[in-house]
C-alpha cells in the first residue's frame, strides 16, 4: 500500500478526471436522464450506443435524431440531442465542436428551462479538459450565479409535480457539479481557501437534499439517485483532501470515510478508486510514526524523520506487510542520502531491493537510486551500472498512451513507477557521459529520455485522462533536468540556438511546479555555457548579475551551488589576469563551503562544473601566490587541509574533548541541527514565510561561527572535527623556535609551491614540476627502495630532492628541526632518506617530523601524561584469518617494554582490541602496537589494526573507533604492516589511523610507511626506545634510524618509519 504513495497526485486526477469524463456529466442537464421527450427510435438507437459506451455509433445515431427532432420542432429532444454529442465530442477530444454544440443547446435550455446552468457546467467541462482553466471557472461560475437565487427546499406543502422534481435535480446538480469542479480545480492548483469555500457550498447543498431524502414522508418522492451519491462523494472526499493538506488529519479521515461511503452507495467505481489514494496519500498511515516521520520531512527535520520511518519499519515488519517495508526502506535511503550517509543509504536500498522484485516484479527505480548514490558519493562506473541495470530491466516497458477503461489503482502505479524510473536512468545516464566530456553518447542517452518524456506530453495532451502528470513534481523535474542539462551539452558543442531553447524549456518546468533549486541550476548552467566557457571577457554589468545571483542562491540554502558558481567564475577571471575580482569570487566560494560541516557531496552538480573543493582552495591559493599575498596563500593552504580532515569525518561525531565545555558542545550541535533544518526549508518555502527563515538561517550561521570561536579556544583539535578551524600564519610562526623551520607544501597542476617558516618569516617558492610528474618519481623512488637497487634510489632521490628540498635549502639552513606538511601523494615519501647534501641523507644534518597541518602543532600541549616510564606493549595478536604470524612481534614487544618499571605486555590470544578500548590507559606513557594493520580503500574510516578477538569486541580496531578513544600517551608505536597508509587523495584526506591516535590524545604517533622486514623492525625498536630514555621522540627516531643504517645501508630497513606530531618534549 504504501509503495504507491510517491505517485498520489497522478493517479487520484487520473481517477477523478475520468470519474467526471465518464459519470460527472450525467450529473448535470442532459446526462441526467431526466427528459421527458418521446424518445424517436434513432434518438433510443443513440442512447443505447450511448450507454454502451460507443460513442461514433451514438454520434452518428444522435445526429440522425437531431434531425428528426428539428423537422418535429421538438426542442426538447433538440436540446437533449445537442448536449449529448456536446458530452460526447468533449469525451473523445473534439473540444471545439463540443463547445459549439453546448453553446447551440444554450438558448434552447434557457427557454424550456429559464436558464442553461447545467449546461454552462458543462462548458466549463470542455474548458477543464482542454486545459484553460480560466475559462473553466468563467464557466462554472456562471452556471452558480445563475443559480444564485435558488434553495432547495426541505419543506413542501404537497408533493411535487414531475415537472418541478425535474428542476430541482437539475438545479441542484448543476450546482454540486459546477462547486465540486471548482473545488477539485483550485485544489489541484494549490488554492486551498477557494477550494473550501466551494465545497463547503456544495456541502450545504447536499445536506439539505440529504435531509428531504431522508425524511419518512418527503423521501418517498424524493430518491437519492446515483449521480447525487457521485456528487456527495466527490464533495466529501476533496474537503478530506483539503483538511489534511492544512493538517486537520482526524477532519480528513472522516471527510474520507464519509466519501467513501457516498461512492459505495452510488456504485461508482472510480470514485471509490480515487477515495482510497486520496486516503493513501494522506492517512497512509495506517502507520503513525511514519506520518509522524513525512510532517518531519515536510519540516527538514530529516534526522527525526529518520528515527519515526524507523520505527514505522519496525512495526511493519511486525505485521509482515512488505510493502510497507518497502516504503520504509526506499524512504530511509532516500534520507540517509540527502544527509550524506552513503553506506547506510546503500544498505537501505540494497535491503529493500528483493523487496521491490516481490512486491512490484522488479526494482527498477531501486536500481536508479542506488545509481544516484554511487552518483552522489563520486563513484561514476557504479552510478552507471544500475542506471543500466533500470533501463534492461524496463526494456520492454512501452508507455501507455491510450486507454479503453479506468486502470486500477495498481496499473496506474506500475505505469507511473516504470516512467519516472526510465526517465531518471536516461536523464543521468545523459549527465554521466556529459561529465566525461563524451557529448555524442549524453545526446544519446537524453534523446531517450526525451522519447519517453514526448510521450507522457501525448498523454498529458489526451482530452479526458491526459491529465494525471498535472501536477507530478518528479515528473516534471525530471523534465527540467532534462532540458537543462542538454541545454548544457548544446552549449558545449556551440549550438547556442538549441542551448538557448533548451534551458528555456527547462525554466518553464520548474517554473511550473516551484523548483526555485532546479531553476537556480538552469541559470548556473546558462551562465557556464554563455560566459565560461565563451572567450568574451565579462563586463561589470556580468559581475553584478553574478554576484546577484550568487546572492539569491545563498539566500535558498544552496551553499553547493554558491561555490562552485563562484569557483567557476573566479576560475575564469584569473586566467583573464581580473586578479582582485578573482579573488572576492573565490572568497565568496571558500567561505560558503565552509559553512556546512557535513561532507559536500561529489554529485550532480560536482560533475557538471568538474570542480571539487579543494580544486577551489587550490585555485585561491595559485591566485594569491601570484599575487605576492604569500600569507594569505598559507592561511588558505591551511584551510585547505582543514576541510579536506573535516570531509573524511564525512559528518560523523566523534568524541568531544574533556577540556571542552559540554554545554557549548551541546550549542554547536543544536545550532548546527537548526542550520541543517533551516536550509532544507529554504529550498521550499516562498514569500513572506522565506524571508523570515533566511534572516534566521543567516543568525544561525553567525552563531555557530561564535560559538566555534569559543570550542577553538578550549580545544582546537575539537573545533577542527566540526569547522574550518585553523591558527593564523603569524601564530604559528611564534610557535617555532630559532632552530625549527616549517615546510608546507601545495601541489597544483601546473607547478609545485612551497612555503617555509622560519625565525618569523613566511616565505612562498614555486617549482616547475605537476601532479603527475611529482607522482610517478615517488612511485619509481619506492620501488627503488622496496627493490634495494641502490643506484636508482640515488638517481630518484635526487631528483625528488631537486624539487622538494634544494628549492628552499637557503631558507632551512641552519634549522636542526624540521616540520614537514606533505600534500597529495608527498605522504608516501620517506622524507629522511631524501638526498640533502652530497653522500648524506636529509636525516643525518636535521631531525624531520610530519605534521597533519601547520595548526596541529597546537593540538599537543596539555593534553598528554607526563609519566614517562609506564607502556603497554602488544605483539602478534592470534587470529583465526588468514593473517600470517609476526615472528619477531612477541620478541619486540618483550624487548621494548624492559626498560619500563610499569608495563603491561600482551601477545597472542591477550592481545584484545577491548585492551583498548576499555583498559584504563590513562597516564600510560607509551602504547606500542606489534600488529597487522589493513587499509580499506573503499572506506579508509574502517581501516583498522588486526587484534584479538573477544565476545565483546570483533578485534578489527578501526579508525573511526580510535577518534573514540580517551587516551594521553606521549606516543602511539605502530609497528604494523602498512599502519601509516592511507588513501590520498588531492585534499589531502589521509585516512589512517596515525590521524586518529593524535585526536584521541596521543602526544606523537610512530608508524611506518611499507611493509618492513622483522628482523629490521626488531633493531630499530630496541634502539628507539634505548634513546628514547633520554631523548625526545622526533631525535629518538633519528638516533635509531642513524644506528640502523650502519648495519643495513639500504633505505628499506630504516626510511620506512616517521613521526607524526610528537612535538612534546
Amino acid at each position: 500500500m504504501q509503495q504507491g504513495a510517491r505517485n498520489l497526485n497522478d493517479i487520484i486526477l487520473w481517477i477523478l478526471l475520468l470519474g467526471i469524463a465518464f459519470t460527472m456529466g450525467c450529473a448535470a442537464g442532459g446526462g441526467s436522464g431526466q427528459y421527458a421527450v418521446s424518445v424517436n427510435d434513432q434518438a433510443a438507437q443513440a442512447e443505447k450506443h450511448f450507454y454502451q459506451g460507443r460513442a461514433t455509433d451514438a454520434l452518428a445515431a444522435y445526429q440522425k435524431a437531431l434531425i428528426g427532432y428539428q423537422a418535429d420542432n421538438n426542442e426538447l429532444g433538440i436540446l437533449m440531442c445537442l448536449e449529448r454529442m456536446g458530452w460526447i465530442n468533449r469525451e473523445i477530444g473534439r473540444y471545439d465542436t463540443a463547445e459549439n454544440l453546448l453553446n447551440r443547446a444554450r438558448p434552447i435550455g434557457v427557454r424550456l428551462n429559464g436558464d442553461a446552468a447545467e449546461i454552462d457546467a458543462s462548458l466549463g467541462d470542455v474548458h477543464l479538459f482542454r486545459g484553460d482553466f480560466d475559462k473553466a471557472i468563467d464557466a462554472f461560475t456562471r452556471a452558480i450565479r445563475t443559480l444564485n437565487d435558488f434553495e432547495f427546499p426541505v419543506s413542501y406543502a404537497r408533493p411535487p409535480a414531475p415537472d418541478e422534481m425535474a428542476t430541482l435535480y437539475r438545479k441542484s446538480k448543476a450546482i454540486v457539479h459546477a462547486r465540486n469542479n471548482l473545488g477539485m480545480l483550485y485544489y489541484f492548483t494549490d488554492r486551498h481557501l477557494k477550494a473550501i469555500e466551494h465545497l463547503k457550498a456544495s456541502e450545504t447543498l447536499l445536506s439539505r437534499i440529504n435531509t428531504v431524502a431522508a425524511d419518512s414522508l418527503y423521501g418517498m418522492f424524493f430518491k437519492l439517485d446515483a449521480t447525487i451519491y457521485e456528487g456527495m462523494g466527490y464533495c466529501y472526499t476533496m474537503i478530506g483532501a483539503v483538511a489534511a493538506e492544512s493538517g486537520d488529519i482526524e477532519t480528513s479521515a472522516a471527510y474520507l470515510k464519509r466519501g467513501r461511503t457516498a461512492f459505495v452507495n452510488g456504485n461508482k467505481t472510480n470514485g471509490i478508486f480515487m477515495n482510497e489514494m486520496m486516503q493513501l496519500k494522506y492517512l497512509a498511515a495506517d502507520n503513525e510514526n511514519v506520518e509522524q516521520a513525512n510532517r518531519h520531512i515536510t519540516a527538514g527535520r530529516y534526522e527525526d524523520a529518520l528515527e519515526f520511518i524507523n520505527k514505522g519499519l519496525a512495526d511493519y515488519e511486525k505485521n509482515n506487510d512488505e510493502a510497507g517495508q518497502l516504503f520504509c526502506l526506499e524512504k530511509l535511503g532516500w534520507l540517509e542520502r540527502e544527509t550524506g550517509n552513503y553506506s547506510d543509504a546503500l544498505d537501505h536500498f540494497r535491503r529493500a531491493y528483493d523487496i521491490g522484485v516481490k512486491v512490484n516484479g522488479d526494482a527498477a527505480e531501486i536500481d536508479a537510486s542506488l545509481g544516484d548514490v554511487y552518483l552522489f558519493s563520486g563513484d561514476p562506473e557504479r552510478a552507471l551500472t544500475h542506471y543500466m541495470r533500470t533501463i534492461s530491466t524496463l526494456k520492454d516497458f512501452a508507455f501507455q498512451t491510450r486507454f479503453a477503461q479506468p486502470p486500477s489503482p495498481g496499473q496506474m502505479t506500475a505505469i507511473v513507477r516504470k516512467a519516472k524510473a526510465l526517465i531518471h536512468a536516461k536523464d543521468n545516464m545523459g549527465i554521466l557521459f556529459y561529465f566525461e566530456g563524451q557529448y555524442d553518447e549524453a545526446l544519446n542517452h537524453l534523446a531517450g529520455a526525451g522519447s519517453l518524456i514526448h510521450q507522457v506530453w501525448s498523454v498529458l495532451d489526451h482530452p479526458i485522462y491526459g491529465k494525471f502528470f498535472l501536477h507530478d513534481t518528479d515528473f516534471f523535474e525530471g523534465v527540467g533536468f532534462y532540458h537543462t542539462v542538454l541545454g548544457a551539452v548544446y552549449a558545449e558543442t556551440g549550438q547556442s540556438d538549441k542551448s538557448a531553447e533548451n534551458f528555456a524549456l527547462g525554466r518553464q518546468a520548474f517554473e511550473k511546479i516551484g523548483k526555485d533549486y532546479g531553476l537556480m541550476v538552469n541559470q548556473a548552467l546558462q551562465i557556464k555555457g554563455e560566459y565560461i566557457r565563451s572567450g568574451k571577457p565579462a563586463s561589470d554589468k556580468d559581475l553584478k548579475q553574478f554576484r546577484t545571483f550568487l546572492e539569491t542562491a545563498a539566500a535558498y540554502g544552496a551553499q553547493d551551488i554558491v561555490w562552485r558558481m563562484g569557483y567557476e567564475i573566479g576560475k575564469k577571471l584569473a586566467r583573464e589576469d581580473v586578479k582582485n575580482d578573482a579573488r572576492d569570487f573565490l572568497k565568496i566560494a571558500i567561505d560558503a563551503i565552509e559553512t556546512t560541516r557535513s561532507k559536500l557531496r561529489e554529485d550532480t552538480i560536482k560533475k557538471i562544473f568538474a570542480g571539487s573543493v579543494q580544486d577551489v582552495y587550490g585555485e585561491m591559493i595559485n591566485l594569491l601566490f601570484d599575487m605576492g599575498r604569500h600569507e594569505e596563500g598559507f592561511d588558505y593552504l591551511e584551510r585547505a587541509k582543514a576541510r579536506a580532515f573535516l570531509d573524511m569525518l564525512a559528518g560523523r561525531s566523534v568524541r568531544a574533548k574533556s577540556s571542552v565545555d559540554p554545554l557549548l558542545v551541546e550549542k554547536a550541535k543544536k545550532v548546527q541541527h537548526d542550520i541543517d533544518v533551516l536550509g532544507r526549508q529554504l529550498k521550499t518555502v516562498k514569500g513572506q514565510q522565506r524571508r523570515a527563515i533566511v534572516t534566521r538561517y543567516e543568525d544561525k550561521l553567525k552563531a555557530r561561527s561564535r560559538i566555534f570561536e569559543d570550542i577553538k579556544d578550549q580545544s582546537l583539535s575539537y573545533a577542527a572535527t566540526a569547522s574550518v578551524a585553523t591558527m593564523s600564519v603569524s601564530e604559528i610562526a611564534s610557535a617555532l623556535d630559532k632552530n625549527t623551520a616549517l615546510i608546507s607544501y601545495f601541489i597544483g597542476d601546473k607547478r609545485l609551491l612551497i612555503w617555509v617558516i622560519k625565525n618569523g618569516n613566511v616565505h612562498a617558492t614555486a617549482v616547475s614540476a605537476n601532479s603527475a610528474t611529482i607522482d610517478t618519481l615517488i612511485s619509481d623512488y619506492r620501488e627503488a627502495i622496496d627493490t634495494e637497487e641502490d643506484a636508482y634510489v640515488e638517481e630518484t632521490g635526487s631528483a625528488l630532492s631537486s624539487l622538494l628540498i634544494t628549492p628552499v635549502a637557503h631558507r632551512i639552513k641552519g634549522a636542526k628541526k624540521l616540520y614537514i606538511v606533505p600534500t597529495g601523494q608527498l605522504h608516501y615519501l620517506p622524507f629522511s632518506s631524501l638526498p640533502f647534501a652530497p653522500d648524506r641523507f636529509l636525516i643525518e644534518d636535521a631531525v624531520p617530523t610530519i605534521l597533519p597541518n601547520a595548526s596541529s602543532l597546537f593540538y599537543f600541549e596539555g593534553q598528554v601524561t607526563r609519566v614517562r616510564n609506564s607502556i603497554l606493549a602488544i605483539g602478534n595478536p592470534l587470529r583465526e584469518d588468514d593473517q600470517p604470524t609476526l615472528a619477531f612481534a612477541e620478541k619486540e614487544a618483550a624487548v621494548v617494554s624492559r626498560a619500563f618499571a610499569d608495563k603491561a605486555v600482551l601477545t597472542g590470544e591477550t592481545a584484545k582490541e577491548t585492551a583498548i578500548k576499555t583498559g584504563n590507559l590513562k597516564d600510560t606513557a607509551i602504547i606500542h602496537i606489534a600488529a597487522h594493520g589493513i587499509y580499506n580503500p573503499v572506506h579508509p574510516l574502517k581501516s583498522s589494526l588486526l587484534l584479538a578477538r573477544d565476545q565483546a569486541n570483533d578485534g578489527d580496531l578501526e579508525t573511526l573507533e580510535i577518534f573514540s578513544l580517551s587516551l594521553n600517551p606521549r606516543l602511539v608505536v605502530l609497528s604494523a604492516c602498512q599502519s601509516g597508509v592511507g588513501k590520498v587523495r588531492r585534499g589531502d584526506e589521509v585516512q589512517s589511523l596515525n590521524r586518529a591516535f593524535l585526536y584521541a590524545g596521543a602526544g606523537g604517533v610512530l608508524a611506518s610507511l611499507w611493509s618492513v622486514s622483522d628482523q629490521s623492525t626488531y633493531e630499530l625498536m630496541a634502539s628507539f626506545y634505548n634513546a628514547l630514555k633520554s631523548q625526545p621522540p622526533a631525535q629518538a627516531l633519528r638516533s635509531a634510524q642513524l644506528e640502523l643504517m650502519k648495519t643495513y645501508p639500504s633505505p628499506y630497513h630504516w626510511a620506512a618509519f616517521y613521526l607524526t606530531g610528537g612535538t612534546v618534549k
